[in-house]
């Protein structure tokens, strides 16, 4: 991958860090993407602020750093071994920021005022974590289209009450409730992996009335899933379906998932209800028997 040319001023060395951006990374051409729309989220923000951030790009094991673009405001840290949970941890254990940021490098930020408000809302000690939903951009493929709508139902629909499923790449979270939650499950390398980790800290927040773990739509992030063909999604429906049996251990009754589903439909566009009919149906009944014959 050839290197980026960003513009940002270097990693600060004395000033405390508030957020760290954790991506994890195959070093696809999308990851140089998402920095440039993390850089220009940045420049609108004061120099103070600017300050108070810092990106770490985690390489999976299977990814040589060498590769990586490179720029004076990111640090690279390397995976011990494969898998995107790993690569999560590792960037967080190297960041320097009280809260974390993960976006999986597929992603990207559509909109310029999402790190401000992110500062507004970890200004509020009670929120512990808190994510937004993946939307699909105006060019995207129909599958493309399809997956995000599916991301999107399952992250809704999983919820219980007021306990919500956040996506993994995208997930604000305090540090110090990224270690009492116990880091991401590294033995699960695909297919619903933050599902665990997201549980774990709503039980923390259920032990504390005053904690809280949000959905924002305000921190909705593009999301271009890799193409793949027929045999592409369904291989990755089997895997997701038969990962989620292993680890999905909380899951509200069916009318609650129904009327949650009917909830997350509303947010979708014309198209995107259509992808979910045609792509999404087909794929959720493949995960269903990637989890009960696969496992």
């Amino acid at each position: 991958m050839a290197s980026g040319t960003f513009n940002l001023m270097p990693i600060p060395t004395s000033r405390p860090i508030r957020i760290s951006i954790v991506i994890p990374t195959l070093g696809r051409p999308s990851l140089c993407r998402l920095l440039n729309s993390i850089e220009s989220s940045i420049f609108g923000l004061d120099l103070e602020y600017q300050s108070e951030i810092e990106i770490v790009v985690a390489g999976d094991s299977r990814v040589s750093l060498s590769h990586l673009p490179t720029m004076d405001f990111v640090r690279q840290v390397s995976s011990p071994g494969p898998g995107v949970n790993r690569a999560r941890n590792a960037g967080a254990r190297a960041s320097r920021g009280t809260v974390l940021w993960f976006l999986d490098d597929d992603t990207e930020i559509f909109d310029k005022d999402v790190i401000q408000r992110i500062f507004r809302i970890i200004s509020d000690p009670q929120v512990i974590a808190a994510g937004g939903d993946y939307r699909s951009t105006t060019d995207a493929r129909f599958a493309e289209r399809g997956y995000n709508a599916v991301c999107s139902l399952w992250r809704n629909s999983a919820g219980i009450e007021n306990r919500e499923i956040l996506l993994g790449g995208n997930l604000l979270v305090q540090k110090k409730y990224w270690n009492l939650a116990g880091e991401f499950d590294e033995n699960i390398e695909y297919g619903g992996s933050e599902t665990p980790f997201v549980q774990r800290l709503n039980r923390i927040a259920s032990g504390e009335p005053t904690l809280r773990v949000i959905f924002d739509r305000s921190l909705d992030i593009f999301h271009r899933p890799a193409r793949r063909g027929i045999r592409g999604w369904l291989k990755v429906a089997l895997i997701q379906g038969r990962r989620r049996a292993d680890t999905v251990s909380e899951m509200p009754s069916l009318k609650k998932r129904f009327s949650r589903s009917f909830q997350a439909l509303s947010w979708q566009s014309p198209k995107g209800i259509l992808a979910l009919i045609i792509f999404g149906v087909p794929f959720l009944l493949v995960s269903q028997i990637g989890a009960r014959h696969f496992r």
